[in-house]
């Protein structure tokens, strides 16, 4: 995925009226080696939109992620390897270190990207910084959230908090998860019934002194959208993001393609 891209991943909404639990991020149920395939499918209003961002050849068109446990001389770690294929040929290949000892803390990435040969074209890594009066103390890389989050005992209109960590940009932002409804949607892999969550940036805390502009602001922020399985795993099985405003409007989809182990 396009650094771009990663700047917008950054869930972007206003902060919703319910109470938000503060609630660290819980350990998931999920067994050695899940592996999860997803399909990527992008519209737009422009047939010449669907580029906006980056370049076609640098568009991912599908990826895998792989959840394995281990354990090191102090924790137990949850790693969610993240492989993404892109239009060109090209791989980026993501793993994201979590310890889950008690809770599930966001520790470590790595990023490699190679051409079809073999050879590496860069990397990329590094810790998240904990900045002072931070809102929240759950904090993921912006392309880990699904696995972060899907430990949440899920229920309609709950409401959690994280901080989403943006390394391309270095920045925290405040983002709000709240469970929209239980529905039954169709994927490539099957029907799931699941539970649709939405992610909202808290503007207030983003714009500052600015918060008065919230109102202009809101339509062009980009919206996101996730579906978690009803199921003990809760395994994200369909994203949905749409990136820019109006007539540059481009809609983005993961659709799950394959579960297995």
């Amino acid at each position: 995925m396009n650094r771009a891209i990663v700047w917008l991943m950054a869930p972007a909404f206003l902060m919703l009226a319910e109470t938000v639990s503060a609630e660290p991020f819980h350990v998931p149920a999920v067994s050695n080696g899940e592996i999860r395939k997803f399909k990527v499918t992008r519209q737009s209003s422009s047939p010449d939109q669907s580029s906006i961002f980056i370049r076609p050849s640098e568009l991912v068109v599908f990826y895998t992620v792989k959840i394995t446990w281990a354990n090191d001389a102090d924790n137990r770690l949850m790693i969610v390897e993240r492989r993404e294929k892109k239009a060109a040929g090209h791989t980026r290949a993501w793993t994201f270190t979590f310890s889950a000892a008690n809770n599930l803390q966001f520790e470590r990435y790595e990023m490699v990207e190679s051409r079809p040969d073999g050879e590496i074209l860069g990397k990329e890594g590094g810790k998240p910084y904990f900045a002072k009066n931070r809102a929240s103390d759950n904090i993921v890389h912006t392309l880990a959230v699904s696995e972060a989050i899907r430990g949440f005992s899920f229920k309609e209109g709950k409401q959690w908090d994280y901080m989403n960590w943006n390394p391309q940009i270095e920045e925290l932002n405040h983002v709000f998860v709240r469970v929209e409804a239980s529905e039954k949607i169709d994927v490539p892999a099957g029907s799931f019934q699941s539970w649709r969550v939405s992610l909202d940036l808290d503007l207030q805390d983003l714009l500052g002194r600015w918060r008065g502009m919230e109102f202009f602001i809101k339509p062009l922020i980009p919206k996101f959208t996730m579906w978690f399985a009803n199921t003990p795993q809760s395994p994200m099985v369909r994203f949905r993001g749409r990136f820019g405003a109006g007539k540059f409007t481009v809609v983005e989809e993961h659709k799950l393609v394959e579960m297995g182990n």
